[in-house]
């Protein structure tokens, strides 16, 4: 399902990750291969989504996909619990990782949808990652996830937007400087992805 990351290619993605800003990020292209995140798409898609709903965000969510009665998301989910994934991406940002330690659900933003800046700092979590699923936004969809500077504890101005890229893996480094957010979704384009955290 994923792709092998060679070792070339984890030493550049290195490099990308740490000398990143506002904080040190990267993403990784064609993420999974043959095409298989179609299938995962079309899984995902007969998941429970339950609206969220409050001031800071409104999106839909799965609830914890490890308890996916799917076998194509069950398989998305044991890969992503492997080391397999943890271990190049332990390489390419230098943190220790706990291959299994791991937080997944899906994510569905539609129209009008969006999440307000945040850090996604909680006990345990060090990088986050998110795996784009639906064909790849424009500027003019909305639904970018845009990075922001730190001004001492607090978010600062938006340095930069990456529009979701179809088969695309982002992952960041969870601090007190990753402040970041998903901008309003202006489409009918339907904004899938799985994501998390690794611990």
């Amino acid at each position: 399902m994923m792709r092998e990351l060679l070792p070339q290619e984890i030493s550049k993605l290195e490099k990308r990750f740490k000398a990143a800003q506002p904080f040190p990020h990267v993403v990784i292209e064609n993420f999974m291969a043959d095409n298989s995140h179609k299938q995962l798409l079309s899984a995902l898609k007969s998941e429970k989504f339950s609206r969220k709903d409050m001031d800071l965000f409104s999106f839909s969510q799965t609830g914890n996909l490890f308890h996916s009665k799917n076998q194509v998301v069950k398989g998305a989910v044991e890969a992503f619990s492997s080391p397999r994934f943890s271990s190049p991406i332990s390489a390419i940002s230098g943190i220790k990782l706990r291959a299994g330690a791991v937080d997944v659900s899906g994510a569905l933003y539609e129209k009008t949808d969006y999440l307000l800046c945040h850090d996604d700092r909680l006990e345990g979590r060090k990088i986050a990652f998110i795996l784009y699923l639906s064909k790849s936004f424009t500027q003019a969809d909305g639904g970018a996830l845009v990075f922001l500077s730190s001004k001492g504890n607090h978010p600062g101005k938006k340095l930069i937007a990456y529009p979701p890229l179809e088969n695309s893996l982002m992952i960041f480094e969870v601090s007190r400087k990753s402040w970041h957010e998903v901008e309003e979704v202006w489409s009918d384009n339907k904004r899938y992805t799985i994501g998390g955290w690794l611990h």
